[in-house]
């Protein structure tokens, strides 16, 4: 017997005991796909999942401060860390990292 929730949990089921049920587990593999199926997934879920699967971590941001950061930051010139910064996580071997700390700190 499996604990199952009758009203999904997604859509604002609760751990509460008039919302939970036991049924075999192969009811509630069928019950579970069924509901998946039927689920619509919103903008903000789909980005999530983008997120999990990319690695990133943290709250994902609202578009509306998203725009607030970019305007922040439209027309100013990243400081020579903060290339180097980016250069080292775009470089999977490091050398594109090392090569630009060379040309910034002045390393043969």
């Amino acid at each position: 017997m499996v604990r199952d929730h009758i009203h999904p949990k997604h859509l604002g089921g609760t751990e509460d005991s008039s919302n939970l049920q036991y049924i075999c587990a192969n009811c509630h593999q069928d019950k579970t796909e069924a509901e998946l199926k039927a689920r619509v997934i919103t903008d903000q879920e789909r980005e999530n999942r983008r997120n999990a699967q990319l690695g990133k971590v943290g709250h994902p941001m609202s578009p509306e401060t998203k725009a607030k950061l970019l305007a922040t930051h439209v027309g100013k010139p990243l400081s020579l860390e903060t290339r180097y910064k980016i250069s080292a996580a775009k470089s999977k071997s490091g050398s594109l990292g090392r090569r630009m700390r060379r040309s910034v700190y002045g390393q043969a």
